[in-house]
This record gives structure tokens, sequence and C-alpha cells, in this order.
């Protein structure tokens, strides 16, 4: 694996030779009727129970400019979206590589996905975040849309020993991710973002666990994704309760229906956006092919 500076962009990417990996979650078997999800929280509770970003989250503050893609949104038509609930773009994983999801709109031509990622920490005095970059990947996909699925590494190479290694996210440090998508022409023709924390598992007040269960990770590793997806959005651990749901939709997308559509709401899609979305979800289980650059 070798770091180099992007002939695109600038920042460190990881390059891997002719690479090619599955990366997203394409739209399946997911119909826009079927199953009630089942003791989800709704919005207000996210917003009273769920854990809280430490910087200024909101869209429209003053220190960028606004977080989706063009608006060209029809029943026919979805720009890129991050999955990420939309009043304030924020959550927690457990997980050591947690993955980013985001909805990718089809294009007439392929495109380069870029991921960034830095740390955000509060201004002094009311003032800006500071940022710091740490890590960038990009990916070289096709035409078709659908949810893709971005997977932060567990480890990247120390700063100041190449040969060393060291996590990716820091415990109670809250990062700020950026997707970017690219056209054949190098111009940049969709941007998300959203923010992400790593918190240790003893920092979740689980809710709805089995009192004899054991340790949470063994416990969540042995329910099925479904259950774990929603054991984990009971107790608002966002990035991993929507991987695992994903995982889930695989199987049996019938089952998770309603709840990737509370996940669509959540993340701000629209009744029109979400059944563009459910009905793309319905059409085929393959998966967006990317190749890593």
């Amino acid at each position: 694996m070798d770091f180099r500076l992007s002939p695109r962009r600038l920042g460190w990417v990881v390059c891997v030779a002719t690479a090619t990996i599955t990366t997203s979650l394409t739209p399946g078997l997911l119909p826009v009727g079927g199953a009630i999800a089942q003791n989800l929280p709704s919005i207000e509770e996210w917003q009273s129970a769920g854990f809280k970003p430490k910087v200024d989250t909101s869209p429209n503050r003053s220190d960028v400019g606004g977080t989706r893609g063009p608006e060209n949104n029809t029943a026919e038509s979805v720009s890129l979206m991050a999955l990420v609930p939309e009043y304030n773009q924020f959550g927690v994983t457990i997980a050591g590589n947690p993955q980013i999801l985001v909805y990718l709109p089809t294009a007439k031509t392929e495109r380069i996905v870029r991921l960034e990622l830095e740390e955000v920490t509060p201004g002094r005095l009311g003032g800006n975040p500071t940022r710091k970059f740490v890590y960038a990947q990009e990916w070289e996909v096709g035409q078709n849309g659908g949810i893709m699925n971005l997977s932060l590494p567990t480890s990247i190479p120390h700063s100041h020993h190449p040969q060393a290694q060291r996590s990716l996210l820091q415990t109670n440090q809250d990062y700020r991710w950026v997707v970017l998508v690219y056209d054949n022409t190098d111009a940049v023709t969709g941007q998300v973002e959203g923010y992400i924390r790593q918190v240790d598992p003893g920092q979740v007040d689980w809710q709805n666990v089995e009192p004899t269960a054991g340790p949470i990770t063994n416990y969540l590793a042995s329910l099925t994704p479904h259950r774990k997806g929603t054991v984990l959005f009971q107790n608002f651990v966002w990035y991993d309760a929507i991987a695992a749901l994903a995982l889930a939709y695989q199987s049996d997308p019938t089952a998770t229906a309603a709840d990737w559509q509370q996940v669509l709401e959540l993340a701000g899609f629209s009744p029109a956006e979400i059944a563009t979305v459910l009905t793309q979800m319905a059409q085929s289980r393959q998966f967006i092919e990317g190749e890593l650059l």
C-alpha cells in the first residue's frame, strides 16, 4: 500500500494498484410497502436522547456552504445525499472501522468518489472550530446509482513513523467527513458532509438488551443483522445501526423496508425521494463496484 498525493486533488490518498472492491450497497428488493418499523426512536427522540456533537454541525452554519448536491429532486431524480440525521448531521460509532453511507445518484459518465476526514475541535470563545486533516481515499465508480458504503480503516500509518500504525479514530474526538463526486472532466458534481465520533461501548446507556447478555460487544455479535441494527438504533448508535440494517437488507429486504424508510426520513429525504430510492432498491441487489485509487 502506497501513500501519495492525488494527481487530481491535494491530499493524502491510499493507492492500491488495480484493486477492485465492492464499495456500495446498491438498492435491491426493498419495497415501498411492507412491515412496520418496530420500536425505533422518532426524530424527536433522537433530538432529545441522542448523542450531541461538540461543535456546530448545522448545515447553514457560517463556516461552510451547502451540503447537498444540485437541487433537482423530483420523483425521478435524487441528488447526492448523506445518510446522517438531517437535524445535526452527526452520529456515533462503537466500531473500530465504521461505515459511512451516502446515496449516490445515477450519472452519465464514470466518476470519482472522494472521502475526506478531518478532526474538528471547538473554537475558543464560540469561534469557528479548528480542523486538522486526517485521511482521504478515492474510488472510481460507474454510472449506476445506489447507497454507497464507504468503510473507514481501523488504522493508518503514523505521520512521523510511516512504518508504524495508529488508530484512525481517537475515542471521543469529533470528526467531519466530506464526500465529493467528480465527473470525468474533474468537475465537482456533488458534495455532502457529516460528523462522526467513536465512543466506548460503556458510554452508551444500553436499553432493550437482555439482562444476561454479558459483554455488549459479544451480545451484539450474537444477533442477526436486523436485530443488531434495531438494538443499535434504539440506543442511538447511528453509523453501526444503519450498517447493520444495510446488511440485513441484503438477506431480507421486505422485513427491513419500514426500517429503511425511517432511516431515509431521519436523513432528510422527501417522500418523493424516499419513493424513488425504495423503488430503485426493489430493482436490483447488485453492488456498485469501485476501483480503489
